[in-house]
């Protein structure tokens, strides 16, 4: 799988593990939940946060692991109906972002608690699963070095796109080369198109 590996055994067939883009494949191809039980969900977690202390929350990437669109429409009627019990600030992958440039839902729109925060995207894994991209290996696996889950030259495009727009980028990315490749994306945006408040 492009940007992800399913782990193959020493018998060449799969372990079961999944990481990064491979994990998310599968993910997508799970039966959705119904609009009913995913607000039930989503009501449950909120209240959890509550109980915990935490009044705002943020959706970290609607659109990576399928279509989210029930998932927004929950957050809305929750919100218009006074029962969003937290501020939530979503962001979310170009799956969704296209749709809420092209609904204008930047800049303003939402509430007081529900707001339509950026673009989510990422450049690489985890360092933990040994996937986030490092220049020299990991120190227990020198042979290591993780991997890039985007083509720079594309993130950069998109890191531009949505900069341009006046969408604040939020960049998952966790080896020094991932960084790196972030940092020069977001120094080029702001070049092509100097938005400091972004």
């Amino acid at each position: 799988v492009d940007g992800g590996e399913v782990v193959l055994g020493p018998d060449g067939k799969p372990t079961g593990m999944l990481s990064e883009k491979a994990n998310n494949y599968a993910l997508e191809r799970l039966p959705s939940d119904t609009l009913t039980c995913m607000q039930e969900k989503i009501q449950r977690a909120i209240a959890v946060y509550n109980n915990l202390g935490f009044t705002t929350i943020l959706e970290g990437g609607l659109g990576i692991y399928g279509d989210q669109s029930d998932a927004v429409k929950i957050f809305c009627m929750l919100d218009k109906k006074n029962e969003l019990n937290a501020r939530l600030w979503l962001q979310a992958t170009s799956r969704h972002i296209d749709q809420w440039l092209k609904f204008g839902l930047f800049g303003g729109a939402g509430s007081s608690h529900l707001q339509f925060g950026g673009f989510k995207t990422f450049v690489d894994g985890s360092i933990q699963g040994y996937t986030g991209a490092m220049k020299q290996g990991y120190f227990d696996r020198p042979q290591e070095h993780g991997k890039l889950v985007a083509d720079p030259e594309e993130f950069a495009a998109s890191v531009l796109r949505y900069h341009s727009a006046g969408v604040p980028v939020a960049v998952h990315c966790n080896g020094d080369k991932a960084v790196e490749i972030a940092v020069q994306a977001f120094e080029a945006a702001q070049k092509a198109c100097p938005r400091p408040e972004l």
